[in-house]
């Protein structure tokens, strides 16, 4: 038993882990049903898709079931309440299998929330700030890398999630220096501003623990502040002068 539970203990650590690192990556597969799409044209908005991060989420929520946990009477009423809401937003709700498919993604949050707020590991601090600061160090670069490339790199990084795109294709997102015309980096994520924002509230995180980090923190600081400003995302610079306020 006690084999089976350190066993469990470190899946859990590295599950947790993996989510972390993973947190950027928009590695998925997308299905299509008639709900997700709009006059005929499919929108990955409404689309179902079970990315690589649910798959370590789903399997923590297993782990956490198999381990009998003890639920109170008061979680059992906000569960039941919040799902009654969920019922009656899906039934009023005018695309139903659309509805479902976002009230299964909030429940999935609202236990990952839960999850990391009652687990009982030690050292949790170390499990989840490795995994962030290494993310930030490789999620940073690839949108370095993209833009000294004007594009997208493909290959390996495809199954961290990135989208393939370069500085000629339509809508894609560029800024002006010069009279040239240049890519802002979006990394894996679905544009720049996403990028940004996520590396803002990163820097904030950083900033915050500074003097309990001691792991690639001068380079992981360098490489956040090149591609946040590469990103050239007017909103981020503005919530962290507000932030730093």
């Amino acid at each position: 038993m006690q084999k089976a539970g350190r066993i469990a203990g470190s899946l859990k650590r590295f599950l947790l882990s993996a989510l972390v690192f993973f947190l950027p990556s928009q590695l998925a597969y997308h299905f299509w049903p008639e709900f997700s799409h709009v006059f005929g044209i499919r929108v990955d908005y409404l689309a179902p898709a079970i990315y690589l991060t649910d798959i370590f989420i789903v399997s923590l929520f297993v782990l956490w079931l198999l381990g009998k946990p003890k639920i109170s009477k008061g979680l059992i009423v906000w569960a039941i309440a919040l799902g009654l809401l969920a019922f009656l937003n899906t039934f009023f709700a005018q695309n139903g299998g659309a509805a479902v498919y976002k009230w299964i993604k909030v429940f999935e949050l609202i236990f990952l929330g839960y999850y990391v707020y009652s687990i009982k590991i030690v050292n949790l601090m170390k499990v989840l700030l490795k995994p962030l600061l290494l993310s930030l160090v490789f999620f940073s670069f690839l949108g370095i890398l993209q833009f000294l490339n004007q594009g997208t790199l493909g290959g390996v990084a495809y199954l961290f999630g990135e989208r393939s795109f370069s500085v000629a294709t339509p809508g894609i997102a560029l800024f002006e220096i010069g009279g040239g015309q240049y890519l802002r980096p979006y990394s894996t994520f679905s544009h720049p501003n996403s990028l940004a924002g996520f590396l803002g509230v990163a820097l904030i995180v950083m900033v915050s623990l500074w003097k309990k980090l001691a792991f690639l923190k001068w380079l992981v600081l360098l490489l956040l502040f090149v591609a946040l400003g590469l990103t050239f995302s007017s909103g981020a610079y503005l919530g962290l002068i507000i932030v730093g306020f």
